[in-house]
């Protein structure tokens, strides 16, 4: 629990005895250092921790607490510095009321991430700025990786555990992802993804991708199909990942007995003129497109070109992010355009998410709002939802909550990890997460 907080200008003030036999456990890249130990205080240390006490005028509260102090954390920030005191037993409880506590957040980001990092930054200010977890505040801690890079990905966030977190976001890349996200499963740390991610493996009992996977996509694109009852369509791809999503409309019978024509693009020549010369000979109307969001005005383009986009023509793009592509162009052609969107475009945290993207001049679109980079807000909410949930049913953890440091060589899991990421299964509700056809 922080039990004081310190300007620069107190810093010759603090009693030399708090640190009588204690010695640093850890030190974080921010600047905290962190002290530990589960024996009792000695005498001359409850002194000291005294005299502390006397000096934020609490010393009433204080001398019925010390006798259940088990953990001092002083963190140095840019404003000065806070003194961290954790208590044993029902005593915690009780000064989270006095003074808020606070909980680690970890954001593992690569380099070319800078607006997602940003999204996860901001996300955590209006959680605090919000008052929306009454006794506890989050607090981000970055960590930045190269791109890719599985082994440093590994041993940052061992580092991170150790230090004690109460959950790990990210990262976005598949390499590193799959090392943090078994990392964190073999500790019991909630590990939360907003990733796109076209592996089949076992669930995870500690992470969650918040991204919906291929085939609950390829289960919408088949009752689209359905719905749209089309004698006749066609699929074009880009990456061969694309059928991982498509094989849910390629094993439907119902859908198998319609004319079905597939056809790949021919990759790295940005080129599509040809494949839809071809369609126009098949006469085919309907056409799901798998490209990346950055390739939909070509598409769109050379469709037009080889006119492919009159009246009769129905175009379903499968990318999320079609909302933030620009088609003004295209809005006379007659052709049906649509995709699906899960992002709610009147997010409060969308519209400042696009300020901040051109205020910075970051490299990427977010105009509009990019799904990966959104579903941060709902992730860091998600988690902060938790946290509310498990207070307010009165779980009877939350009161020495508190997360621990735990080693990825004696593989000791996180006692309250298991709780933690149940209770987050059990949550339904987000914020800026809709479904738009």
């Amino acid at each position: 629990m922080i039990v004081a907080k310190f300007s620069s200008d107190n810093y010759d003030f603090l009693p030399s005895k708090i640190f009588f036999n204690w010695n640093p456990m850890s030190i974080f890249s921010d600047g905290r250092i962190a002290f530990s130990n589960r024996e009792k205080f000695s005498h001359s240390s409850l002194v000291a921790l005294c005299l502390l006490m006397i000096t934020i005028n609490q010393l009433p509260m204080a001398q019925a607490f010390l006798p259940s102090v088990v953990k001092i954390v002083f963190v140095l920030t840019t404003q000065g510095f806070r003194v961290q005191i954790c208590f044993e037993d029902s005593f915690t409880h009780f000064y989270s009321r006095f003074e808020k506590e606070w909980i680690d957040n970890s954001g593992m980001f690569e380099n070319g991430d800078e607006i997602i990092e940003q999204a996860f930054r901001d996300a955590i200010d209006k959680i605090n700025e919000e008052k929306f977890l009454p006794h506890t505040r989050l607090e981000p801690i970055i960590e930045r990786l190269e791109k890719c890079d599985s082994f440093q990905a590994s041993k940052r966030v061992c580092n991170l555990l150790n230090n004690g977190v109460a959950v790990v976001f990210g990262p976005q890349s598949i390499e590193t992802s799959a090392h943090v996200q078994s990392t964190c499963n073999a500790l019991h740390v909630p590990h939360i993804e907003t990733r796109w991610d076209f592996k089949f493996d076992p669930p995870s009992n500690h992470s969650i991708n918040l991204f919906p996977h291929p085939s609950s996509l390829g289960n919408a694109y088949r009752d689209l199909i359905k719905l749209k009852n089309w004698k006749s369509f066609a699929i074009l791809y880009e990456e061969n990942e694309a059928l991982i999503s498509m094989q849910e409309i390629l094993k439907d019978p119902s859908i198998r007995e319609k004319r079905i024509v597939v056809r790949q693009f021919p990759p790295g020549h940005n080129e599509y003129r040809t494949t839809f010369k071809e369609l126009h000979k098949l006469a085919i109307k309907n056409i799901i497109v798998d490209v990346p969001k950055e390739s939909v005005y070509n598409v769109l383009k050379h469709a037009q070109q080889v006119d492919m986009l009159s009246d009769y023509h129905n175009y379903f793009f499968t990318s999320l992010d079609l909302h933030s592509v620009d088609l003004e162009e295209f809005q006379y052609v007659g052709a049906n355009i649509s995709g699906f969107s899960l992002i709610n475009l009147s997010s409060k945290f969308i519209r400042s998410s696009n300020k901040f993207s051109r205020d910075s001049n970051l490299i990427g679109n977010f105009d509009g709002g990019d799904t990966e980079t959104a579903l941060v807000y709902d992730a860091v909410r998600l988690f902060a939802q938790t946290l509310l949930e498990i207070e307010k049913n009165g779980i009877a953890f939350y009161k020495n909550f508190q997360p621990e440091n735990v080693s990825c060589e004696k593989e000791r899991p996180w006692r309250f990890g298991t709780t933690i990421s149940n209770v987050m299964r059990g949550i339904q509700s987000f914020s800026i997460i809709s479904l738009v056809i």
